[in-house]
C-alpha cells in the first residue's frame, strides 16, 4: 500500500518585486573589459509543490531591468528561468531557498548562460502570505558569438531585497 502525505499534493504560488545592485563583468576578446554596476528592479512569478510541511520544490520566471540606463554598457535586461528551487521553512516566520537556472542577458545581442543563488526571507502579515527577503545571485558564462568584435562573456553577482506575496495555499 502506497501512502502519500497531504503536503505532497499542496501547491502554492508567489509573485515578487525586487530591487538591488548587480555588478556584471563584460569580457570581449577584441575589446576592453567593461563592468556593468547598476541598480535594478525586478519581478518574478513562482510555482511550488510541497514535499512535506517544511519544504517545497518550485520553478521561477524572473526579469531584472537596470535603472537609469538607455543604451549604455549594461543597459540589458536579464530574464531568468529557475527550474530548480528548493524552499525550506525553518519555522513559521523564517525560510531559505536555494536555486539554479538559465539566464539571458539582452544588450545588443542575447547572451545566454546560467545562474545560481540563495535567499533568506521573513514571513509576516495575514496568514504569513507576505515575506521580505535578501537574495544573492551569481550569473555565470552568459555568452554569445560577438562576430568581428569577439565573443561576449558576462559574469557577476547581484544582491537585492525582495517582497513576496504567496497565494493558493
Amino acid at each position: 500500500m502506497l501512502s502519500t502525505s497531504k503536503g505532497w499534493a499542496e501547491s502554492f504560488y508567489e509573485v515578487s518585486l525586487s530591487t538591488g545592485e548587480r555588478q556584471l563583468d563584460i569580457f570581449r576578446k577584441a575589446a576592453p573589459d567593461d563592468v556593468d554596476d547598476a541598480a535594478y528592479v525586478g519581478a518574478s512569478i513562482s510555482a511550488y509543490r510541497k514535499v512535506n510541511e517544511a519544504s517545497a520544490w518550485g520553478a521561477v520566471l524572473e526579469v531584472m531591468t537596470p535603472l537609469g540606463r538607455d543604451h549604455d554598457i549594461g543597459s540589458g535586461r536579464i530574464v531568468g528561468l529557475r527550474p530548480v528551487n528548493y524552499l525550506f521553512q525553518w519555522n513559521p516566520r523564517l525560510a531559505t531557498e536555494l536555486f539554479m537556472g538559465a539566464a539571458q542577458y539582452d544588450w545588443i545581442k542575447h547572451a545566454a548562460g546560467y545562474y545560481l543563488g540563495a535567499n533568506a526571507r521573513i514571513h509576516f502579515g495575514d496568514k504569513q502570505r507576505y515575506a521580505l527577503g535578501l537574495e544573492y545571485k551569481y550569473f555565470q558564462d552568459l555568452a554569445h558569438d560577438g562576430g568581428p568584435g569577439g565573443d561576449q562573456i558576462i559574469d557577476g553577482p547581484a544582491l537585492g531585497l525582495q517582497l513576496n506575496y504567496r497565494f493558493g495555499q
